[in-house]
């Protein structure tokens, strides 16, 4: 069965009814403790290359990890890479990182503007991800993606961030109140490929990579366009625009969602 997200994810597998379970009502916050599930997804609906052969019979998952991730990514793009001051206010970029989140997931989850479906339960090697699985799993009646941007940004997910950025090397803790700034890039120039990368893609091609586009949707959405297209902003501006409008149903959905629960944030802000 094609995907519907597009040639970026796994096969979509087939499930019964108790396989697949609707987003939560009131959803309960990230931060609560959370239920060890057990995948129900049988090895069999795995894509390749999760197990090896001697497992191929096994009744548990590999957890799921991923090489690329929107929310390191913008994280970078979110702050300045020599000093790691923040470019937009917190509660904004928390905003951003929680749709990143749901992106990195989309290979387990169905979003559409209705709600979001878990059709992969396989658990994550990330524990902000298997947090927000649980939850997206075990709560029963049906939210809109707006509603769990609004959940996953006010509990903690840009702290959840700074440590797994902390843990993995990245990212340096240089003490609150002591420093200004309390999180900083460990490597300047890593925390400042994302940026670069979207602007180069677009001098020398006019146009931007598809795995990125994401990025380009929350510059635009979160209101980096000046910071990140500092050169030729106009026209790479209206370059965003056009293939934020042509991407996938996911891509427009969660653009539309992230750019309401800014204007809402700046709203409620004044």
């Amino acid at each position: 069965m094609t995907h519907p997200y597009g040639r970026h994810a796994h096969p979509t597998p087939q499930h019964d009814d108790n396989q697949l379970r609707r987003v939560g009502r009131a959803p309960r916050g990230l931060g609560d403790e959370p239920t060890v599930l057990v995948p129900t997804v049988s090895p069999a609906h795995l894509g390749p290359g999760t197990r090896g052969a001697d497992q191929q019979h096994a009744d548990v998952a590999e957890p799921v990890s991923r090489d690329q991730s929107a929310l390191v990514d913008f994280w970078w793009l979110a702050h300045r890479d020599g000093t790691g001051a923040p470019v937009l206010r917190r509660s904004i970029t928390s905003i951003g990182l929680a749709t990143a989140l749901l992106w990195d997931m989309r290979d387990q989850l169905l979003i559409d503007v209705n709600g979001i479906t878990v059709f992969d339960e396989r658990m994550s090697s990330e524990p902000t991800e298997q947090g927000l699985l649980n939850r997206l799993i075990t709560e029963g009646a049906e939210h809109p993606p707006d509603t769990w941007l609004d959940v996953i940004a006010v509990d903690g997910i840009y702290d959840q961030t700074a440590r797994r950025l902390i843990n993995a090397g990245q990212v340096k803790a240089v003490g609150w109140p002591r420093k200004r700034y309390p999180y900083v890039g460990a490597d300047p120039t890593r925390a400042a490929w994302p940026a670069g990368r979207l602007m180069s893609s677009f001098r020398l091609h006019g146009q931007f990579e598809d795995d990125d586009l994401i990025l380009v949707a929350l510059v635009l959405a979160c209101g980096l366009d000046e910071y990140v297209f500092y050169d030729d902003h106009a026209q790479a501006v209206a370059q965003a625009r056009r293939e934020v409008r042509r991407g996938d149903q996911v891509l427009r959905t969660l653009y539309a969602c992230t750019e309401a629960a800014v204007a809402k944030a700046v709203t409620v802000r004044r």
